[in-house]
């Protein structure tokens, strides 16, 4: 009786000690678990931290600069963020001028780097969308500049009727600029028979 009881409480001895080692192994697996976890977070978040940096350093950089002149109240070169209207450009110069003709100009028309942008005044004879040039036998011809145009401008044009003018504002909305008058073949319904009749017409600035 008295050996059995011995070895009733040798085990249980043992027991305990074996479910302290395995209670503490156990505590510093998940302290050991938590503390990677934690570090990861924190790496985790230093990338973010500097991925953002970076974009914001990125998006910094994407500025345009713009001449604009004629008549607005302050004609200058002005930075904008890439994205920027011609809009956006005239405000910058505080505005247009009491005698600025507004309706020659397209203020939705995104605008470009190094692009010069001219306010016409009201009843002038020249205008942004209209350009003279003279050819080798020194006769002058009056074009319609594709960038520039207004959609009543670009329907003067033969071939060219309402919905193909929406489709070249469409197309300046959408890609910046004309980068040649071939660019207009481009548009849909204009193929090259359109265009032959066209491209003495028209010129990109």
């Amino acid at each position: 009786m008295k050996h059995h009881c011995i070895k009733k409480c040798v085990g249980t001895y043992l027991w305990i000690i074996f479910l302290t080692i395995a209670l503490t192994a156990c505590g510093h697996s998940k302290e050991a678990i938590l503390l990677e976890q934690i570090e990861s977070t924190k790496s985790d978040q230093s990338v973010e931290d500097v991925e953002g940096e970076t974009s914001i350093e990125n998006k910094e950089e994407q500025f345009l600069s713009v001449y604009i002149c004629g008549a607005v109240k302050h004609p200058d070169v002005y930075q904008l963020l890439e994205g920027a209207r011609i809009k956006d450009v005239v405000e910058k110069a505080g505005g247009f001028s009491k005698k600025a003709d507004k309706n020659v100009i397209n203020l939705a028309e995104k605008v470009t780097d190094g692009q010069q942008i001219y306010i016409p005044e009201e009843g002038s004879i020249a205008s942004s969308e209209q350009v003279q040039t003279i050819d080798n036998n020194g006769n002058t011809s009056t074009k319609i500049d594709l960038n520039t145009a207004t959609k009543e401008q670009l329907m003067t044009l033969p071939g060219i009727g309402e919905s193909k003018a929406d489709a070249i504002l469409a197309y300046r909305e959408e890609n910046g600029v004309f980068q040649t008058t071939e660019d207009l073949k481009k548009i849909s319904g204009i193929k090259d028979g359109v265009f032959q009749k066209l491209k003495d017409l028209i010129i990109v600035h």
